[in-house]
């Protein structure tokens, strides 16, 4: 099993933070997305991975097999290499 939360916190590490936000935007910001049902904040956060999966996919060279899609896919939103979960 991979241990996904180290890994998380490795490449958190390595980005540089930026926050351009005052903290009280951020805060209204939060109470807004807050506010909303757990049901919404769910389907914001579906659709937010959606776009992003479209954008990695839309990224990639179009000539790749369909496995290789899915390893590279794999690959940068977990960041970590499909090679160390041992399995093909």
């Amino acid at each position: 099993m991979v241990d996904t939360g180290a890994e998380f916190e490795y490449l958190v590490a390595r980005v540089p933070a930026m926050n351009d936000t005052t903290p009280e935007i951020e805060q209204k910001v939060r109470e807004m997305i807050m506010s909303r049902s757990g049901e919404e904040r769910f389907i914001m956060g579906a659709r937010m991975f959606s776009a992003a999966r479209e954008m990695i996919l839309a990224s990639l060279p179009k000539d790749l097999s369909s496995d290789e899609r899915k390893k590279l896919l794999f690959e940068r939103v977990y960041g970590i290499p499909w090679s160390s979960l041992g399995i093909q």
